[in-house]
Formats: structure tokens, sequence, C-alpha cells
């Protein structure tokens, strides 16, 4: 990997560790998850417009439902994460989200698709796992009863969404008919959003009077949707100039950022227990991603 490649994906890592604290920032906002789906919707509408411009937007039906999958599992996602920054710190949440998701994505292929997992792969999936239970049982040991693995909880899930939606868009994007990768995302943002307006106006939480509410949180959000969208386009241009699995590892140096990230902004408890044990967590995903 060269030295721009890998500033492309540093850069897109801290921008995706940036957007994340922006939700944690906003963690007793419920709406917070859906003013960050909606302005990448925003943020996405140039680069389609330049898309459909230059004929490259027509989309098959079968990405189209494709699309609509990641919406859901997206909106699983998004929940999921704003509600485990709710309840725990930036510091345990984005780690443990983050880091789980390929082990779950590996798993998935077991079951679903008859992979095999060679030994170095079973042992980093061993070494994430657990950096994982070391993380979780650092970060939460002064709570007691349900509130110790509430952030855990919400963390688990949120994994496992990542690993669904990435493995649906990994399979449109490899589609035969080879979809703009613009307007895919820009479809599966959308569906995202209504699916989760949906999820929101039926629990009575999405109203005007809601939206009058976080109207002043709109240019903050805005700004969290452009780190969002960034992010994804810098990894596009390192992976045009990289190998992908040195790409997929180095963007996952996210993890100990989010720990600094943490102590620095949020004022997190991150002692050297948790520092060594997002490092092992990082370390088993460096190995299994290379």
């Amino acid at each position: 990997m060269g030295l721009t490649t890998f500033a492309l994906v540093l850069l897109s890592a801290a921008l995706h560790v940036a957007w994340n604290s922006l939700a944690r920032s906003q963690r007793h906002e419920p709406l917070s998850a859906w003013l960050l789906a909606s302005a990448g919707v925003v943020v996405l509408l140039p680069p389609f417009a330049w898309s459909a411009c230059a004929g490259t937007a027509a989309v098959a039906p079968e990405v189209v439902g494709y699309a609509a999958l990641s919406g859901v599992i997206e909106t699983v996602a998004f929940l999921a994460l704003t509600a485990g920054y709710r309840e725990s710190d930036l510091s345990l949440v984005y780690p443990l989200s983050r880091g789980l998701a390929p082990v779950v994505a590996a798993a998935v292929g077991v079951v679903a698709a008859s992979e095999r997992i060679g030994l170095r792969a079973a042992a980093a999936i061993g070494v994430v796992l657990a950096g994982a239970v070391w993380l979780a049982a650092t970060a939460t040991r002064a709570l007691d009863g349900a509130a110790r693995w509430r952030g855990v909880k919400w963390s688990l899930l949120s994994a496992c969404a990542v690993a669904g939606y990435h493995l649906s868009d990994r399979a449109a994007l490899r589609h035969p008919s080879a979809p703009d990768t613009w307007t895919y995302f820009l479809l599966m943002q959308l569906f995202l959003v209504l699916f989760m307006s949906a999820w929101l106006m039926a629990r009575r939480v999405l109203t005007r009077v809601a939206l009058a509410r976080v109207a002043p949180l709109l240019p903050r959000m805005l700004l969290g949707g452009l780190l969002m969208q960034g992010g994804y386009w810098l990894v596009l241009l390192a992976l045009k100039q990289g190998a992908s699995s040195l790409v997929v590892a180095t963007r996952n140096l996210g993890i100990p950022l989010s720990l600094l990230v943490g102590a620095l902004w949020f004022r997190e408890p991150v002692d050297r227990p948790r520092w060594l044990a997002a490092t092992v967590l990082t370390a088993g995903i460096l190995l299994l991603a290379t």
C-alpha cells in the first residue's frame, strides 16, 4: 500500500469516527439517527446527478431489491448504534460494532455459502473475540445488573446489522448489470430514510413538534452526512489504488481513534485495560483482513 492510499484510508477512518462522534454528542435526541440518514441523502444528490447526466444511473430491478434489503438492515444498524450511544460510551460501542462486524460476516459466509475458514482466519477471529470480551468486561466493570450490558447489547445488534448490509451491498455491486455506485447508494439511503421514518412515525417519535425541536441541529447533521459519505468516497478512491484487503484492514484504525476521541472529547474513562483490549481487537481485525 502506497503512502497516498494509506493517507486516504486513514482520513476515511477519521471521518467515520467523526460522524459517529456527532451521533454520540446527540445521544439524548431520538431523531439523531434519522437526521444523519436524511443528511446522507442530501449529500448523495450531487454525485447521483452527475451519474444521471453521464447516462450511468439506470439500475436493474434486482439491484433495487438489494438496495431495499440493505435499507431495512441499515435501519436496524443506525437505530442500534444510536441506542448504544445513549446507553454507553463511544469508546465501547464503536469498537465493538466495528470490530465484530467482520466476524459476523465470516460466520454468515460459512453457514450460508459454505465458505471455508483457514487456520489464520480462525486464529484472527479468536483474537477479535478475545479483545471484544475483554473490552466489554473492562468498560462495564463499574456497572451492575442489566445496566452493565445495555451498551454491549446494542453494539452486538449493530455489528450484526453492519455485516448484513455489507453483504447485501457487495452482492448488489457485483450484479452482472454493473450498477453505478453512487446511484445504488442513493437508492439504499432513500430506503433507509423511508423505513426509519415509518418506524419512528409508528412510535410517534417523528412528529411536527419533534421536527421543530431538532431544526437547530440541521447544519450539524448535514455536516455529519457529509462526513459519512465523504469517508466512503475516500475508501472508493483508495480501493482503486491499493489491495482491497489492506484498505479494509487499515480503515479499522478508527477503533483506537474512537478511544482517543472518547477520552478527550467526551471525558470517558478510557484507562489502560480498555486501550489494551481495543488494541487486541484491532490486531485481530488486521489479521483477519490481510
